[in-house]
């Protein structure tokens, strides 16, 4: 978008024209100003929507896609297949398929870091989401898990999930410690979990928040964690991987693994079409702009 400005006018041309061409520069101007604001507020850091052919493994070292990753989705022996079908929770955006776990008997990550976004540093906030489906009766079955782990190669990392012996969704330290939402994971039922990390110089804070509403503000609070520590510089924060064990029959699926630094960002709207629409801060600023313009105007006009 671009506004050309040409103050000259033909001969014949009343001072009114020269005023209705100065107003719609100065609407225009304003509405450059408007689109900057809106691309610098989104910022969605990393990316996956698992958009593969369906049965796809991830120790083919072939899942690549998405945004903001360093590297392909790995895990030997696999014990993961894709599959076209995308998660849904109300009005969050989807795309792609999803990624499901094979039963198995032992703990077997699928990894993928990030170190190339750089994330991390203290005094910094980052928002994280992602879709998770138990497959399984999750009351008959206490002793499976499954999750994500998000943190670094050095062993600093929170799971965010179900764990096993739980019931509920938890934050767990890597020392196996966890803090409990409250909330049941449900049989076959997605659920929506976001996590807000802020990272300081020491410790980090970690909340948890479970099936939050992706049209309203990030309300509901679950679950804190403030005594890890996932670094201290950028670069630091740069790994996920999912986690899993079925003890041999139990399943999860996951999906929109989101990491942006606004929960706007990792909960983004779906339209009727399929597209994602503004976060109601856009329609905001979009609002103002035009009343501030039409006011503008109708005021010229009046004088």
């Amino acid at each position: 978008m671009s506004c050309v400005k040409n103050t000259s006018l033909p001969l014949g041309h009343s001072s009114k024209s020269a005023q209705r061409r100065k107003i719609g520069l100065e609407l225009c101007g304003a509405a450059l100003l408007t689109s900057s604001a809106l691309a610098a507020h989104a910022q969605l850091y990393v990316y996956e929507g698992f958009n593969y052919p369906a049965g796809q493994n991830s120790s083919a070292n072939t899942l690549n896609g998405g945004t903001g990753w360093d590297r392909a989705w790995f895990s030997s022996p696999p014990v993961r297949n894709t599959v076209s079908a995308s998660l849904a929770y109300g009005h969050l955006a989807t795309s792609g398929g999803a990624i499901q776990s094979i039963p198995q008997t032992s703990f077997v990550p699928d990894i993928r870091t990030f170190t190339g976004a750089g994330l991390g540093a203290a005094g910094t906030d980052l928002y994280l989401s992602f879709l998770l489906r138990p497959n399984y009766n999750v009351a008959n079955n206490p002793g499976i898990y499954g999750g994500i782990n998000f943190g670094n190669a050095d062993g600093a990392n929170i799971f965010i999930g179900k764990p096993g012996g739980n019931g509920d969704y938890v934050l767990q330290r890597g020392d196996f410690t966890l803090v409990d939402s409250g909330v049941a994971a449900t049989s076959n039922t997605t659920a929506f979990l976001v996590a807000h990390f802020a990272f300081a110089a020491g410790n980090d804070t970690i909340e948890l928040y479970v099936n939050p509403n992706p049209d309203g503000p990030l309300v509901a609070l679950v679950a804190t964690i403030n005594d890890v520590n996932l670094g201290d510089v950028a670069g630091d924060f740069n790994l996920a991987y999912l986690n899993d064990n079925g003890n041999g029959f139990g399943t999860h699926t996951f999906d929109e693994i989101r990491i942006g630094k606004t929960f706007a960002d990792v909960s983004p709207l779906a339209d009727t079409s399929g597209g994602a629409v503004p976060e109601p801060g856009a329609f905001a600023l979009i609002a103002g702009v035009a009343v501030s313009g039409a006011s503008f105007v109708m005021k010229r006009r009046k004088r």
